[in-house]
This record gives C-alpha cells, structure tokens and sequence, in this order.
C-alpha cells in the first residue's frame, strides 16, 4: 500500500490531532475523577463528624447508672468535648488522665492540652447517671473551633 498519499493530504497531521484530542480528553476525564474523589473524601469525613462514640451503661449498687463514653478521633485531634445531657441526670463523672471535665445543670466539658485525642485514639469518659436512659447531644473541638457538627448518643 502507498502511504504517500496520506502525508500528500495532511491526513497524517489529521490522525495525529485526532489522537493528541483524545488523549487530552483522556487527561481531563483523569482530571475530574481525581478532583471529584477528594470532594467526596473530604465531604464524606465531614459528614461523619469528627468523633465515633461507644456507650455502655451498668447499673451500680446504690441505684445509679454508671455511664462509660468511649469517644475515638475521626479525622483531626480532639481537644475538647461539650456534652449536653439532656434530662440533667449527671451525678459524679471521672476524667481521664490529663483531662479536666466541669459539669454544671446537665452541661458536660471535658478538656485537654497536653493529651488530646489523636485520629485513630480513644478516650473514655465514665459519668454516673440518675437514669439508665440517658442521651448526649455532643460537639468535639479541636484547638480553637468546632469539628463537624455533633450529634446525639
């Protein structure tokens, strides 16, 4: 076959551009899946919020209920917990190493500087209880402002 007829009508540059247009096609599509799965990534960790919570509760031998919290980090360290108990049962809590927990009408804090919650980490919180039917709504903080949105446990 004589190839010189296609040099002679530029179908060669033709071919050529046809196939530079198909791999920037190519490169754009790679592009916009790449962009698009660190949107969903990023959005996926916010919507999760910034802490997975584990409860347990016991009853204890004076008729209170001894609540444990474990809280782990999703995504950013963990510096400070705000817990709103909403039928303002808590009794006693325990803070765990380094933290300092302040409770007042229902209303839980739990700080730490030195030994926050890393991403992966766990933390547990025991709070004693009047009821055995007791629900959080909580907020996790990082160093300044608030992570995620919260929810209830």
């Amino acid at each position: 076959m004589n190839k010189g007829w296609i040099y002679k009508f530029g179908l060669r540059e033709h071919c050529n551009r046809l196939e530079d247009n198909k791999m920037n096609i190519r490169k754009s599509i790679l592009a916009t899946a790449l962009i698009s799965l660190i949107l969903v990534t990023s959005s996926l960790t916010a919507i999760a919020g910034s802490a997975k919570f584990a409860k347990s509760i016991v009853p204890a031998e004076d008729g209170t209920y001894m609540v444990k919290l474990r809280v782990t980090a999703v995504g950013s360290r963990i510096y400070t917990l705000k817990l709103k108990d909403r039928s303002a049962s808590i009794i006693d809590v325990y803070a765990p190493k380094g933290w300092c927990i302040v409770t007042d009408d229902g209303m839980l804090i739990a700080r730490s500087m030195k030994h926050s919650i890393s991403p992966g980490k766990s933390v547990e919180l025991v709070i004693y209880t009047s009821t055995k039917n007791v629900h959080f709504d909580w907020s996790a903080f990082g160093m300044f402002k608030q992570l995620g949105k919260g929810g209830t446990i």
